[in-house]
């Protein structure tokens, strides 16, 4: 197996996507003695909040109802990611996509001070570290982070609760950083390939077997926009402790296809690792349904829109009951 392929390994086990999306140009006005910009067309409203921490943030509304399906998008990728979803999902309810800080039409943010070596080892390999919830407040990029802003948005823009939550990658440690904090306002999650709790250090022993050399490449790939190699470990710290709060939280998990990304005795392999991820997600509820989408790569929801729509809304059926 080339590079290339391996790197499309990478992509669907980490839940990391490198693929940015270019926001469509559009005029913009503001609204005099407010923090926000507005652009409105007949179907969805897109807008710039600034939050009480300083961050504006970039969200696109749409639809109608009395709750809210939120989506938070892979690692490095802007809300126009999920654009077909939310545009046929926002048919049946309230619907938000969002930039988080660093990305697309959102301003950025600072990153979290490096971890120590032995913290750094310790959390790649997949042990866990003592923190302070405190320290992480919407103005660095780990997962809680992450999941303060997206609340302080929900909140400003007078959102209906519950919330629904659909993500991809590694925006599943932001949703898992939002149940703990907000699991009354939580009505159910939608796992799109997510990133498993102790990913880095798995896919780099992964690799290593494998390609020897590639487990450096693989933790090469994370940057200051979107989060450093430091706060990606982070959010697996913290996600890590979940404090049991998704414990009576519906979850679906919408796996890609690990035989589309590797093949042979390391496809085998990939698709135990898989499995040996997803499990530890969904361990963290009682309530559980897991799906694998044939062909689809890690980008399952554009890869296999229709059929990823299909399943989504069979659970947001089932979860309204």
């Amino acid at each position: 197996m080339n590079r290339k392929n391996l790197k499309n390994v990478i992509g669907c086990s980490l839940a990391i996507c490198l693929i940015t999306a270019n926001c469509a140009s559009s005029v913009v006005f503001a609204e005099k003695g407010t923090n926000k910009q507005q652009i409105q067309t007949e179907t969805s409203i897109t807008e710039k909040i600034q939050l009480d921490n300083g961050i504006t943030l970039n969200s696109k509304e749409m639809g109608q109802g009395d709750a809210t399906i939120v989506f938070d998008t892979g690692y490095g990728n802007s809300l126009d990611n999920f654009s077909y979803i939310q545009g046929q999902l926002s048919k049946i309810a309230k619907t938000l996509t969002y930039d988080r800080a660093g990305l697309g039409e959102s301003s950025d943010t600072g990153n979290m001070a490096p971890l120590s070596k032995s913290d750094r080892e310790t959390l790649i390999y997949g042990g866990v570290i003592d923190y302070n919830e405190d320290d992480f407040n919407g103005t660095t990029k780990t997962a809680k982070d992450k999941a303060v802003n997206l609340y302080k948005l929900l909140q400003a823009k007078k959102l209906p609760e519950p919330y629904i939550l659909v993500t991809h990658s590694l925006g599943g440690h932001t949703a898992i950083e939002f149940a703990k904090m907000y699991k009354e306002k939580v009505k159910g999650i939608v796992f799109i390939d997510s990133t498993g709790r102790s990913a880095n250090g798995q896919m780099y022993e992964f690799f290593e077997t494998f390609v020897p050399g590639m487990g450096d490449e693989q933790l090469s790939v994370y940057n200051k926009q979107d989060g450093t190699l430091d706060e990606v470990l982070m959010g697996e710290n913290q996600v890590k402790h979940d404090n049991n709060a998704l414990r009576n939280i519906p979850l679906l998990y919408i796996e890609c296809d690990p035989y589309a990304m590797a093949q042979g005795a390391m496809g085998d392999a990939f698709a135990k690792l898989k499995v040996k991820q997803i499990d530890d997600i969904l361990s963290m509820s009682d309530y559980t349904k897991h799906v694998q989408i044939k062909g689809a790569t890690h980008q399952v929801h554009t890869d296999k829109p229709e059929e990823t729509l299909a399943y989504i809304t069979e659970f947001i059926n089932s979860i309204k009951k």
